[in-house]
């Protein structure tokens, strides 16, 4: 292929074009330490994750996360122990909402005993 001097002149200056607009585009030179750099950086950082956590800027994380953590925390509730602080579970009624079997002072006795 051979390249005319005007034409290759053409290509090496849009090269050298391109290549300032791409060395634009760069974020400046920082003067600051790098060390400090990355605190200041880590530190931002921190303060973005606090304050979407907390709906302290945007409030959507929170409203978002009310309903998981509602029913994550009935999930757990769940599997609390149904105790009947009686002698025979079929004579007290259950104190929690649960899904577990109910446990009486005779199994508790007998936990005990084992």
């Amino acid at each position: 292929m051979l390249y005319s001097l005007p034409a290759l002149r053409i290509t090496v200056e849009k090269a050298i074009l391109e290549c300032r607009a791409e060395i634009a585009k760069l974020p400046p030179v920082s003067n600051v330490h790098p060390s400090t750099e990355v605190m200041l950086r880590v530190t931002a950082f921190s303060k973005d994750v606090h304050d979407a956590v907390f709906g302290i800027q945007d409030k959507n994380f929170v409203q978002t996360s009310r309903g998981i953590y509602s029913e994550f925390k009935e999930a757990i509730m769940m599997t609390t122990p149904d105790f009947r602080p009686v002698e025979s579970s079929s004579s007290g009624r259950s104190l929690v909402s649960t899904k577990t079997e109910p446990r009486d002072l005779a199994f508790v006795r007998q936990v005990i005993k084992e």
